[in-house]
């Protein structure tokens, strides 16, 4: 069985979410023989691949820091226990309880937006020690100059690019260089890096807005083959 570790935000409502969605599906049904797939906080998302026959070859690992995201997950009638191991994790704290180099895929979407970034770096190696070689790991995130960064006010920046919204959360917002620095810091190769650009009407509210992600597919390395004495 194929295993994918995949981290998108449940409760995440960008226009964003179904590319990021359509890529995966892509990536794990074309691109790769995909076994093991890692999930953080993905109600939805969830549902969608069990209606798939794509699940027929998957186990999914769907972990989240809210008990109440995995409650909805295992409460969903199609939640199989066979296919998918849904827990609760804090990517900032806890040790991954996944066998090391034993998953092929892992999705890291709108989640390190959310999180402060001195603890990036911590994250990524985690995921990258989980990845086989040859892995890979798909990330999709808010990028700079976003419609939503721009409309913060001045009492909602704590730092360069790290806001708090109104509820508290954090909000992050990144580059294409800062990203390639951290993927490549950790020991990944950047297949791809880029923004995309999305404009968001709406007539009747008076809205024209251009939102800004960054996406990005990194693979961890094949180790190097030892060379005959």
């Amino acid at each position: 069985m194929n295993k994918i570790l995949t981290c998108p935000r449940c409760e995440e409502h960008g226009d964003g979410i179904p590319n990021a969605r359509l890529l995966f599906a892509r990536i794990v049904s074309v691109e790769m023989q995909v076994k093991v797939i890692k999930l953080t906080g993905c109600i939805t998302f969830i549902s969608e691949w069990e209606r798939s026959t794509v699940l027929g070859f998957l186990i999914l690992f769907a972990c989240d820091i809210s008990p109440r995201a995995i409650e909805m997950v295992k409460s969903n009638s199609l939640y199989n226990e066979e296919i998918i191991n849904a827990f609760v994790y804090d990517l900032t704290k806890d040790d991954i309880c996944i066998e090391s180099e034993s998953v092929d895929l892992v999705s890291l979407i709108f989640v390190l937006s959310a999180i402060l970034p001195n603890y990036f770096e911590t994250i990524l190696k985690k995921l990258f020690k989980v990845l086989r070689p040859g892995g890979l790991l798909l990330f999709r995130d808010y990028g700079v100059y976003d419609m939503a960064m721009i409309r913060f006010g001045p009492g909602s920046k704590l730092a360069e690019k790290l806001y708090v919204r109104q509820d508290g959360t954090g909000a992050y917002y990144f580059t294409v260089e800062e990203l390639h620095t951290l993927f490549t810091s950790v020991g990944f190769e950047v297949i791809c890096n880029e923004y995309v650009s999305r404009q968001t009407v709406n007539l009747k509210e008076g809205i024209n807005a251009q939102r800004v992600f960054v996406q990005a597919k990194c693979r961890k390395p094949h180790k190097m083959m030892t060379q005959p004495s």
